[in-house]
C-alpha cells in the first residue's frame, strides 16, 4: 500500500534532481551585493575632521567603549555612494553624491577612535540649489588597524552602532594615535 506512493515520490525527486531548472532565456541572473567596501587610503568621514564633540558616554554590552556624539560644522557634503541598480546587470555604480549628516557618533576604547557612525540625508542638487531626496541612510566607518585611516565602510539597518571591534582594540594595541 505504501510502496506506490514511496515509489511516486522517488520518481519525483529522481527527476528533478536530474533535470534542474533553468532561468527562462537559459541565462543565470546576475547579482551584486557586497557587505563593506574596503579603500586602501581610508575613507573621508563626512561631518569630519571638523566637529564639535558633545555628549559621551559608555555602550551598553561593550565593555570600555565609549560613544560620543558629534556636531559637524558643515553638514552638507558630498559621499561616495557604491550601489548596485536594479536593473540586475551585477555592475557597481560609483558616484559622489551630495548629502546632509543628520547624526554624527565616534566610538573609542580607551580614547582611542576605531569607528565612525552617520545618519544622512540623500540630496540632489536641482538649478544650483540642494534639496531633500527623501531617503535616510546610514553608515559605519572602522579603523582596522588603528592607523587612523578608516578603510572599512558598512552599511547598517538603521542603528549606529559597531557591528563587530576591531582586533587592535580588544587585543589594546598601541598603533600610532588617531587623526
Amino acid at each position: 500500500m505504501l510502496r506506490t506512493p514511496l515509489t511516486i515520490v522517488l520518481i519525483v525527486l529522481t527527476c528533478g534532481s536530474a533535470f534542474p531548472r533553468q532561468p527562462a532565456g537559459g541565462s543565470v541572473a546576475k547579482t551584486c551585493s557586497f557587505s563593506g567596501i574596503y579603500r586602501k587610503d581610508g575613507w573621508t568621514v563626512p561631518g569630519m575632521p571638523a566637529a564639535k564633540k558633545s555628549k559621551r558616554v559608555g555602550v551598553k554590552d561593550m565593555p570600555g567603549v565609549f560613544v560620543t556624539m558629534l556636531t559637524p560644522i558643515e553638514p552638507q557634503t558630498m559621499m561616495t555612494e557604491v550601489w548596485c541598480p536594479p536593473d540586475g546587470s551585477g555592475a557597481l555604480h560609483i558616484e559622489e553624491e551630495p548629502i546632509g549628516v543628520l547624526s554624527l557618533l565616534s566610538f573609542d576604547f580607551d580614547g582611542r577612535v576605531f569607528a565612525y557612525g552617520v545618519r544622512f540625508g540623500t540630496e540632489r542638487i536641482e538649478n544650483g540649489t540642494r534639496v531633500d531626496a527623501g531617503m535616510e541612510s546610514y553608515v559605519m566607518f572602522y579603523d582596522l588597524d588603528g592607523s587612523g585611516h578608516f578603510t572599512l565602510r558598512k552599511g547598517t539597518r538603521g542603528i549606529l552602532i559597531p557591528d563587530f571591534i576591531p582586533d587592535w582594540v580588544q587585543k589594546g594595541a598601541s598603533a600610532a594615535p588617531n587623526k
